[in-house]
Formats: C-alpha cells, structure tokens, sequence
C-alpha cells in the first residue's frame, strides 16, 4: 500500500510502499539474493523475533521461534540463509539459520562478550561484525563461519559500528565518532587490502548506517537534520553527489538495497512504530 505521509514532502521525493503496518516495531530489513522475499526483526511477539514476508508485504511469517531476542538479521550472498545474533546464551553470538536445512548454527567466534551486526562476506563463507569492548567501544572483526581465520579490521577507543562489506569483498563501510570528539556520526571505508581507511562524510550532524548498492558504484545512508526527523541520503562510493533522497516528516533508517538496486527497504518510524517502507528509485515523482 501506498504511504500517505506529509504529500507536499513526499512529492519530491520518490514512490514509497509501506510493507508492514503494525502497532509493533518492525527494523533491519533486507532482500534474498533472488529479490523475491525479505527479511526483517519484529517485537510483535513481545520480544525480539525474526520474520519473513514476501516484497508486497504478505505472508509475514515468524522464522525461528526462541524464549530470547533474535536480532539483526541479513542474507547470505547467494544461498537461502540468514545470520543474525541472539540473547539465547545470555550473551548476544551470532548465528546462522538454512530455510532449505532448517539447520539453526553458532557460529564459534573465539571472543568473549556480545557480538552484533553481523553481515556476510560476498565469498558467504566469512561474515563481519561488532564486537563490544564497553558502551563506548565498538571493534569491527571478520571470522569465518567456523569460527577460524578471525581478523581485526578496525580496533581503537570508539564506537565503530554497522560494518558492511562491498560488493567486491575488498572494502569495509561504518560509521564512527572518532574524529569529532565523540560528537557526530561519520562514515568511513575501511580497504581491505591496502589496510587503509577513507573518511567519506565531513558534517556536524550524523551521518550513519550506509549500505553499498548491489552494482557498489553508490552508497545510501542515514543523515540527521539540525531539528528534523532523519532522511535517507545517497553519494557514490568516494562520497561525492551526496543527495537526499526521502522527504517526510517521519524519520527514516537502515537503507538495504534490493538485487539490482531498483528499490531501497528503509524502517520509518510511523504513528509511535517502526515500519517497514519500499522506496521505489525507478518510479521518481
């Protein structure tokens, strides 16, 4: 269904879906590799829980049932499998879950202390993810899903969060406050090979969760208004043409793109809840 927010907003923006509609929150979704089903966290059931839906928004289905919060979840690559992280232990760790298996995994990361906002490496067969030395102190690792070959890729006194890789495998988006004192957001990519990092946002508001489209020529983002309710952003990978791209009087988050980067999931947060929203970036206004 169409959303009907603020009309004089939205008309300069694009044609925008809302998929879930609940008085739940319902975050952090993203498609299969096919482009025909889509993954997302909802609190419906009184805690954390994953679900599924098709990309109308129907057939909203809960994927694994446990007594604690399962959290975050996102696609493999290329085979129908997800990785999210979970309470179950007491401490978040990540797992996997195969629809095809219905075989549930650990993965047995080598590291004490929770674990969260994990993302498949393109191989599928490495993921990167946080890892929480204290609340002011987030560090980006990558592991293997049997838990070896595990690698420290940003390591320092802050919060560096929402690791997500190119499409490529040889670059690291995040974003961090470690050169504004603490104060603002900015995205950075972390190179791979050349173990070097690249500052790619430079403003006095926060600029956060930034996901790499499927083709990895643009990037889209979260930026707030001094004031105003956050927006989804987009810039190339260098982080030029920065241009905002949702106009509403909700604040919108968590960009994913879909397979062949014609639609954008976002989480809008509507009438006091988290909803699920496809902006359509082939249908401009």
């Amino acid at each position: 269904m169409l959303f009907s927010g603020s009309s004089f907003l939205q008309a300069q923006g694009f044609k925008e879906e809302q998929l879930t509609n609940s008085a739940y929150d319902n975050r952090y979704a993203s498609y299969n590799h096919e482009g025909k089903q889509i993954i997302f966290e909802s609190n419906r059931s009184g805690r954390w829980q994953i679900y599924s839906m098709d990309i109308n928004g129907n057939s909203q289905t809960r994927v694994v049932s446990s007594n604690a919060n399962d959290r975050r979840p996102s696609w493999h690559p290329y085979e129908n499998k997800i990785v999210f992280e979970s309470d179950r232990s007491g401490v978040n760790h990540i797992y996997t879950y195969d629809f095809d298996t219905r075989e549930l995994q650990k993965v047995p990361i080598p590291l004490n202390g929770n674990k969260s906002h994990a993302y498949f490496a393109p191989n599928g067969k490495e993921i990167v993810f946080n890892y929480k030395v204290s609340d002011q102190n987030f560090n980006i690792h990558k592991v293997g899903l049997n838990g070896k070959r595990l690698r420290t890729y940003v390591n320092n006194a802050y919060q560096n969060m929402y690791p997500r890789y190119s499409p490529m495998g040889d670059a690291i988006l995040y974003f961090s406050r470690k050169h504004t004192k603490r104060e603002a957001d900015e995205i950075y990519v972390f190179n791979i090979y050349a173990r070097k990092e690249n500052r790619l946002t430079n403003s006095p508001l926060h600029q956060t969760y930034a996901s790499y489209s499927n083709g990895g020529t643009q990037i889209a983002y979260v930026a707030s208004m001094e004031n105003a309710p956050t927006e989804i952003y987009m810039m190339t990978k260098e982080g030029k043409s920065q241009r905002r791209i949702t106009f509403n009087s909700h604040p919108d988050t968590l960009p994913n793109w879909s397979p062949q980067d014609f639609n954008l999931l976002v989480t809008r947060t509507i009438n006091g809840h988290d909803q699920i929203i496809k902006i359509l970036l082939k249908e401009e206004l």
